[in-house]
């Protein structure tokens, strides 16, 4: 009897007051549930719908009370539903929406406990969507989300997002990807965080396929002295350190520290692209170092004919007989072959 009154004023008499009131006075869970969903329909009672499956200790709408209320961003009345669904009904998807709604409402707390407990969430996709919320609270609730399931990856952009650079630093160290060290150290060039960003340096130059865009990417922001002074650290802590690093050392000296040009080229000719290091130093005028290496690559010919056209600063006497004498002897052997 008393469930078909409540239909009568649900459904013929269109009296949801009454109705409310009614159910309030019988304080009966089926009452409530026929309530709940007739309220849910209505965007000015979903609220309300809420509240009257609470009182009916009844989650079986947990699909649709969930898709009403976060189309309404009613996040704070929905996680006392969720936190009532979730003890009778244990699916991934109540899990999933209470840490969002956390997440949303700034609850950082109650996240950071409810990540750390036994549930079903999906951590990944909550994280995801925080991230492409794009706020600072939505930022900061990721990085609890990510560092729970150790996607140190997306920690690591939380953290530059949030301008926490040695954070970002620590989280690219441990997600050991190249694509993640590439974007910390460009936010934190960007950022001036030059001891930061050669940390992160440090792991690209290893790599010769990324080493070019590295310098680049400096040289954008005019970062030319940060620069040479990673590539220089590349060169003292490498033991096997590849080419390239020796290669546009080299290029850079030529480019914005010309002192420095020479020694390195006497110390390390024999590891460096020898061509693209000479191209260097002729777009620099530098004919002292263009006839070093042309002369120590054996291209004495070339070394001669620097010293001839260039000889108010690449000509040296003592250099000239000495060189003179190889292509002599290239040109004997030649002759003789």
């Amino acid at each position: 009897m008393i469930k078909q009154v409540v239909d009568v004023m649900i459904n013929l008499q269109k009296d949801m007051d009454s109705a409310a009131e009614f159910a309030a006075r019988c304080n009966i869970p089926d009452v409530w549930s026929k309530l709940g969903h007739s309220q849910l329909g209505d965007d000015d009672k979903v609220k309300d719908a809420m509240e009257s499956f609470l009182k009916a200790d009844d989650a079986e709408a947990y699909v649709a009370v969930i898709q009403r209320a976060e189309a309404l961003e009613l996040y704070d009345e929905l996680i006392m539903y969720l936190l009532m669904a979730r003890k009778k009904v244990h699916v991934a998807i109540v899990d999933t929406e209470l840490v969002f709604c956390y997440a949303i409402t700034n609850r950082m707390g109650d996240l950071e406990t409810f990540v750390a407990a036994p549930n079903k969430a999906a951590i990944q996709d909550v994280g995801d969507k925080c991230f492409a919320v794009g706020t600072k609270p939505m930022y900061e609730a990721a990085t609890t989300l990510f560092n729970a399931i150790s996607n140190n990856t997306k920690l690591a952009v939380c953290y530059v997002r949030l301008e926490k650079y040695r954070e970002a630093v620590e989280a690219a160290t441990k997600a050991s990807s190249i694509h993640t060290w590439k974007e910390v150290c460009a936010a934190c060039v960007k950022a001036e965080e030059y001891r930061l960003a050669q940390t992160c340096g440090l792991h690209i130059v290893k790599s010769p396929d990324h080493l070019e865009e590295l310098i680049q990417m400096y040289a954008r922001y005019g970062q030319y002295e940060s620069l040479i002074d990673l590539l220089e650290r590349s060169v003292s802590e490498q033991e096997q350190a590849h080419p390239g690093i020796y290669t546009q050392l080299a290029i850079a000296y030529s480019k914005y520290q010309e002192e420095k040009l020479m020694n390195h080229l006497e110390q390390y000719w024999q590891k460096m692209h020898v061509p693209h290091v000479l191209e260097a130093c002729i777009d620099g005028r530098q004919w002292v170092e263009a006839r070093f290496l042309y002369a120590e690559s054996g291209e004495h010919g070339s070394a001669i004919r620097i010293m001839m056209e260039h000889s108010s600063s690449a000509f040296d006497h003592d250099t000239f007989l000495k060189i003179i004498k190889e292509v002599r002897n290239q040109e004997q052997f030649y002759a003789g072959t």
